[in-house]
């Protein structure tokens, strides 16, 4: 099975720049071990299930949560039977069909 997560997490109560704070969320998902893609509005991860992704996003969100009052977090998943590694494959997908792919 491949579990695809997307999720945004970051303290509300910080101000408008919370980018030492979602660092330490990446660093969490980072030492996990799983494919992550970091991008300006969320952070991809791919997992064999969803059980361990949203495990990695709790971790995400203790890493975090010494540092705000309040968090929020938004998750979209796509869960499908097969092999993990769709994540990178479904962009090479869009590739092959495109010339010009701004990543």
């Amino acid at each position: 099975m491949s579990t695809i997560l997307q999720f945004a997490i970051f303290p509300t109560d910080k101000g408008s720049s919370v980018n030492s704070y979602v660092s330490k969320a990446i660093d969490a998902i980072k030492s996990s071990g799983v494919p992550y893609q970091l991008t300006s509005m969320s952070t991809i991860i791919e997992t064999e299930t969803l059980e361990e992704a949203l495990a990695i996003v709790a971790r995400a969100k203790k890493a975090i949560e010494p540092f705000a009052d309040r968090v929020y977090l938004s998750i979209n998943a796509d869960i499908r039977q097969g092999e993990c590694g769709r994540m990178e494959h479904k962009v090479q997908a869009i590739q092959q069909k495109i010339v010009d792919v701004n990543l």
